[in-house]
């Protein structure tokens, strides 16, 4: 097991993650954050798939029975983690737990929603800690998309034992693309689908393709710590994203360029 001094964290309330994540995916990657806290999430079952993110372990609430909030934790993998539930669905609020080493207490972290209908006058976003000191460097600054609330930065010292990651994950590299393409075709497509619903086929469909991709693409154990790069994250996307976080900044003090702000923005959502 290994040791790190501390945990690098961000919050942000997405005001709906919508199309928000990819560019999500690509400021955890660029900042190397190791939990990530989101507040209205906007999520249901439906994002089952679209809300995972590689190299992460991910919490959420949604909220039940009718649309928006949700909150959601995003856990670096290698971390020994456990979710904490209280049992009570009323409050929209996520707990987990980081297993510290042996002669160190565990790390606690959570995130909870508070109605916008209660006191106005107190603050949208507050960070709460046990004992000062444990929490520094806290930067404010931001947004995610065109969400109207700050992103919030922090570490927290604190020594974490490390797992040893035992993800697998497919091998592309050392795939045979040509045995793929072969005992796929070997499929009569046409007349195993015929008379199949949507559901039905695209079952079916799915159990087929993932024959052959047993047997041309191998397994692998993801050894890297960060996990591989994204694949539409090219250079012009990093330096743009870049580009908008920086011009945040002056804007806070009335001196920023807020027409260059708004085409970063608009080169984000038009690649994603």
């Amino acid at each position: 097991m290994g040791s790190v001094a501390q945990l690098k964290y961000i919050y942000t309330n997405a005001c709906s993650m919508g199309n928000k994540q990819e560019e999500l995916e690509a400021i955890v990657q660029q900042e190397n954050y190791d939990i990530v806290a989101i507040m209205e999430t906007w999520w249901d079952d439906s994002h089952n798939g679209s809300a995972a993110m590689d190299g992460y372990k991910l919490f959420r609430r949604d909220r039940q029975g009718r649309r928006g909030s949700g909150v959601a934790l995003y856990v670096r993998e290698c971390f020994d983690c456990l979710e904490l539930n209280d049992g009570d669905d009323r409050v929209e609020c996520l707990w987990v737990r980081i297993r510290g080493k042996a002669n160190k207490a565990d790390i606690m972290v959570g995130v909870c929603y508070r109605p916008p209908n209660q006191d106005e006058e107190a603050p949208l976003d507050l960070l709460l800690m046990k004992r000062k000191g444990h929490v520094v460097h806290v930067v404010v600054g931001g947004c995610l998309g065109h969400s109207d609330h700050e992103m919030i930065e922090f570490l927290i010292l604190r020594e974490v034992r490390r797992g040893v990651s035992r993800t697998a994950t497919l091998d592309f590299w050392r795939a045979d693309f040509g045995l793929f393409r072969g005992l796929v075709e070997r499929v009569p497509w046409e007349t195993v689908l015929k008379g199949k619903g949507v559901q039905e086929g695209w079952t079916f469909f799915k159990k087929e393709i993932l024959k052959p991709q047993e047997q041309a693409v191998p397994m692998c154990r993801k050894m890297s710590r960060w996990g591989r790069g994204l694949a539409w994250l090219n250079r012009e996307l990093w330096l743009e994203l870049r580009k908008k976080k920086e011009s945040l900044w002056p804007l806070e003090e009335g001196a920023g360029n807020s027409r260059e702000l708004q085409g970063c923005c608009e080169v984000m959502q038009g690649e994603n």
